[in-house]
């Protein structure tokens, strides 16, 4: 009959209770980083991948809209006249849904009745905030209806916004259009994809 040598069967067991502590104590590490790791992303370092698209309006005339397309969305880059933008600060809330903004998506320079900090530009996503069809540009000699000098519609819902991409009251959207961070600077229009 063979002795079985026990020292060597419990250092052959504590080796595998080690082993098995180890491998759960790595497995509650890598767990917990996927589970907070997300909590802890520094903003700063999200808004490094932004990607910033160049587009040449050193051509466009007072009064001129352009709807181009940009990641696969409608982009309104709208050249406004001295006249549309004093009538879009002197709209109110008989007019406008949300006159001020105070409801919308933009940044902060665009906290205002023109929705832009550069006098005479506008720039837009080109989306109706109901339905999110793609608007379409009416200009004020084919508007032709009460109270509304042109602007934007939404096909697909019928509602209406103003050339600052604000709807109209009695409307069936209730948010103005989205605004990018943007800038003009020599002629060119930067439009960036950080928020």
């Amino acid at each position: 009959m063979s002795s079985i040598d026990t020292s060597s069967v419990n250092k052959r067991r504590l080796l595998l209770r080690l082993l098995v502590k180890v491998m759960l104590w790595i497995s509650l590490l890598v767990g917990a980083w996927v589970v907070f790791t997300p909590l802890f992303k520094n903003e700063k370092a999200v808004n490094t991948k932004a990607v910033v698209s160049v587009f040449d309006v050193s051509e466009m005339k007072a009064g001129e809209v352009d709807i181009i397309e940009w990641f696969s969305k409608p982009l309104i880059i709208a050249h406004r006249t001295q006249a549309a933008e004093s009538q879009l600060q002197a709209a109110g809330e008989n007019e406008i849904y949300d006159p001020d903004s105070k409801k919308s998506s933009q940044p902060e320079f665009a906290a205002n009745a023109l929705r832009s900090s550069t006098p005479g530009w506008f720039v837009s996503l080109g989306l109706g905030s109901g339905s999110g069809c793609a608007l379409q540009y009416q200009s004020p000699a084919g508007a032709n209806a009460r109270q509304w000098s042109g602007g934007f519609v939404d096909p697909c819902d019928g509602s209406r916004y103003d050339l600052a991409g604000r709807v109209l009251v009695d409307q069936s959207a209730r948010k103005n259009t989205t605004i990018p961070v943007w800038r003009l600077e020599s002629g060119r229009i930067y439009v960036s994809t950080a928020r």
